[in-house]
């Protein structure tokens, strides 16, 4: 059985170790573990955020179909295919 790692008492060698811990396999595991942890102990704190106007469903909407427009487009490609044998 594996025993439950606890990152606050890991020691990192810089914050771009610790980092890649966490964006590791086994660092988002732990990550995932301790956010159930608090949702199921009643701990989870939950952050104001900014301070951001919702934005308006059609505009958000509008704005999705501009990007997508943006980010496909139609290539035609022709290729050339060798006649077929015993074909004059």
């Amino acid at each position: 059985m594996r025993s439950k790692l606890n990152p606050e008492k890991l020691e990192f060698a810089s914050e771009d170790a610790e980092a890649d811990w966490y964006a590791s396999a086994e660092g988002r595991r732990e990550t995932q573990r301790q956010f159930e942890r608090a949702i199921r102990d009643g701990t989870v704190v939950s952050s104001p955020g900014a301070d951001v106007v919702r934005t308006d469903p059609e505009v958000l909407a509008r704005l999705m179909e501009q990007a997508k427009a943006r980010a496909t487009k139609a290539v035609s490609i022709q290729l050339s295919a060798p006649e077929p044998r015993g074909h004059v």
